[in-house]
């Protein structure tokens, strides 16, 4: 008797503890370093080997009114089927920064890209362990494979970074588009790839939009953070009609945000970019503080007083508290120590991924930064061996868009025990998709290994500086460019996965409702794919062999046996903007559809004008002309007169006599646009230069 009761109060126990082992595994994996999720979503959703199928299951009014509103990128529930498993109350939104925009401002298509969060409504839902999906609508990337083939070299070297997969994706049952999913890189993210979710993740990114969702950025700018005060008197560029004068209302409902056709009226002469204001890290004393401090950057010391007043208050972005990068056209962050004041470090903290940002959380990463700008104790503080990697990949990609290029953005910050270290993402740009088609492939294909950054120095950047900073870290770097040529590209892994991925893809390509590009285009983008990635590996293989210098320097003394790329046409892959290319108001998809309505109306308007003015021949169809009459004088209103230098569209005439800004020159190989002058010896200004190779668009 007394036997079976003890066995029932031990099994009572067993009981008991099972029940307390199970409910923290699924409420705090955190608490163990077990992996056991990797297993199963990891082959449920992302068989790179198939196209996943997802179905979107919502209201119809509720998905025209989550995409009507896109800008906002706020949440709306739906159901979603994923290879035939559904998950109810989930959450969708529309995410993106300025592919976000590029489709905001483009009346002939909805297709944006998603951010789907499982558990939003419910708590702890997840699928088969994946907490958020995030699907890529393929904007800029005619060959549909840029971001799978860089994605595929990264996991090849063993980067720490996002699965992914093509997906097909519907809406109600009914074909939408063929994308390409990725895991977000979240605390599923970080159970897969560290065992344990007690880290902290940052995406500094101050972007084009304003506050975004989950560390992203996206929308139309908030312009009121980044002139709390009104516009800078010193601000001479003008501004289009409808702006309210002190920004406190941010955009109104009716500006379209765009110039395609030519400048505001009010954007006179005088309204020089330089005095733009772009951000700069000076004038710490003025900087509030709740707004963060600045660092002083050497580079702004010979500016003009009144641009240097503009500038207060404003961060490497151009807007308030945190940090900038290299030219002041950042939308990230160059990850510089400043100062150890927490509030210099905003762009960080209000990125943050995970959880809130406690002053410890603080202390971590500023200690971190220091060390890893003073070059002291790395690898406590930074973990090297995954840089060297992600840099290897990146240099042989040609991502621009990215802390390698000018935007000093599209990463995650992971910290974990004081070390930092930084993950990639978004890859749409790679392969000079940056460059708005206009490089020149025998320029990119040879850029070299050893300057890593597409324009200025990795000296800017702390973190490429820390990584190459000893022998024995370039040496290691070199290793892992060696190791991705041979075991990926020389072995014939590339040309097999673009083989197998266009027999897997194509059918979707034929029928995607949705495409930015034609099936024949896609023909030609995968081609031109495979010819560009090519030749850039032949010459990464030949720089690792000195037979092409792998400086910049280097190449300026010595520019023998580069690869040829003449026969290359960078554009045939898809360009930097919309679908087809060019940034928002500067020749994208809707632009090029309406040109000859354009036209049409723009010779009506100057037929109207001619039939009302007389004519005499000093006067010609698109120039800026006075008339007397009556003592009065009379100006022609359908012009706009454009700022020194200001090139002006396509197909418009400048104003006789412009020049370019005071103290503007292209870079040494780079042409002006025909008809374009620059005064003798005069540079760039101080921290902007073209990325190698690349050439300004036409009618820039």
């Amino acid at each position: 008797m007394k036997k079976d009761k003890l066995l029932n109060r031990v099994s009572v126990l067993l009981i008991i503890i099972a029940m307390l082992v199970t409910g923290v595994l699924a409420y705090a994996p955190q608490m163990f370093s077990l992996k056991s999720m990797d297993v199963v979503y990891a082959s449920t959703v992302f068989d790179k080997e198939k196209v996943m199928t997802v179905n979107i299951i919502m209201d119809d009014d509720k998905w025209s009114e989550m995409l009507e509103n896109a800008g906002k990128e706020e949440y709306y529930p739906c159901d979603i089927e994923i290879n035939g498993t559904r998950l109810r109350n989930v959450g969708i939104r529309p995410k993106g920064n300025t592919s976000l925009m590029n489709i905001l401002q483009d009346d002939t298509t909805d297709r944006f890209s998603f951010k789907v969060e499982f558990d939003h409504y419910e708590k702890g839902q997840t699928f088969d362990g994946l907490d958020k999906l995030c699907l890529n609508n393929i904007m800029s990337d005619s060959s549909y494979m840029k971001e799978y083939i860089v994605y595929d070299m990264l996991t090849y070297l063993g980067v720490s970074s996002s699965l992914y997969s093509f997906a097909s994706i519907q809406k109600n049952g009914e074909q939408w588009g063929l994308y390409i999913a990725f895991e977000a890189i979240e605390e599923s993210f970080m159970q897969r790839n560290y065992g344990k979710t007690n880290g902290k993740l940052y995406k500094p990114e101050n972007s084009i939009g304003g506050a975004g969702k989950d560390g992203e950025k996206g929308g139309m700018p908030d312009f009121k953070d980044a002139f709390p005060d009104g516009i800078p008197e010193d601000f001479k560029g003008g501004l289009p009609d409808g702006f309210p004068e002190d920004f406190n209302d941010g955009f109104p409902e009716d500006f379209q945000g765009d110039f395609k056709d030519g400048l505001p009226e009010n954007f006179q002469d005088g309204g020089n970019p330089e005095d733009i204001p772009q951000g700069n890290k000076e004038d710490k004393e003025a900087v509030s503080q709740e707004n963060g401090n600045d660092k002083d950057d050497k580079k702004n010391s010979d500016e003009k007083p009144d641009a240097k007043e503009s500038k207060k208050n404003l961060d490497g972005q151009g807007r308030p508290g945190g940090q900038g990068g290299p030219g002041g056209m950042s939308m990230g962050s160059d990850l510089a120590y400043i100062d150890d004041n927490a509030d210099s470090y905003n762009v960080i903290w209000n990125s943050v991924v995970n959880g809130q940002v406690t002053d410890k959380d603080k202390e971590r990463v500023i200690t971190a930064l220091k060390h890893i700008s003073e070059l002291d104790n790395l690898e406590d503080y930074m973990d090297v061996d995954s840089m060297l990697r992600y840099m290897a990949a990146n240099v042989i990609a040609l991502n621009d868009d990215s802390y390698f290029g000018n935007m000093l953005h599209n990463y995650y910050l992971y910290e974990e025990d004081g070390v930092l270290t930084m993950l990639p993402w978004d890859y749409n740009l790679s392969f000079g998709g940056m460059g708005m088609g206009s490089q020149d492939a025998t320029s990119l294909i040879n850029r070299a290994i050893d300057g890593v950054t597409s324009q200025g120095s990795y000296e800017n950047r702390p973190f490429i500086k820390a990584a190459l900073s000893t022998d024995e870290y370039k040496e290691q770097y070199h290793t892992y460019l060696r190791e991705l040529i041979d075991g990926y590209f020389t072995n014939g892994t590339f040309e097999k996965t673009v083989a197998k991925l266009r027999e897997l893809i194509t059918p979707y390509v034929e029928n995607d409702p949705t495409a930015f590009y034609k099936p024949d285009e896609f023909e030609k983008g995968v081609d031109t794919l495979v010819k560009f990635v090519n030749a850039r590996v032949e010459s990464v293989q030949k720089q690792l062999d000195g037979e092409i210098a792998s400086t910049k320097e280097g190449r300026n003394q010595n520019s023998d046996n580069l690869v040829d790329g003449s026969g290359i046409n960078i554009s045939d892959m898809g360009t930097f903007g919309m679908g087809k290319g060019g940034m928002p108001g500067f020749g994208d998809k809707k632009d090029a559809e309406n040109t000859e309505q354009k036209e049409s109306s723009v010779n009506e308007a100057k037929d109207e004008n001619e039939a009302s003015v007389p004519n005499t021949d000093s006067e010609k169809a698109g120039e800026k002309v006075d008339k007397s009459e009556e003592g009065n004088k009379v100006e022609a209103t359908d012009e706009k007169e454009l700022p020194d230098g200001m090139r002006p569209s396509e197909g418009k005439e400048s104003p006789d006599g412009k020049q370019p800004p005071s103290g503007m020159e292209f870079p040494e190989g780079m042409e002006p646009p025909s008809g374009m002058e620059f005064p003798d010896g005069k540079r760039p200004p101080d921290g902007m230069e073209f990325p190698d190779g690349m050439q300004p668009p036409d009618g820039f």
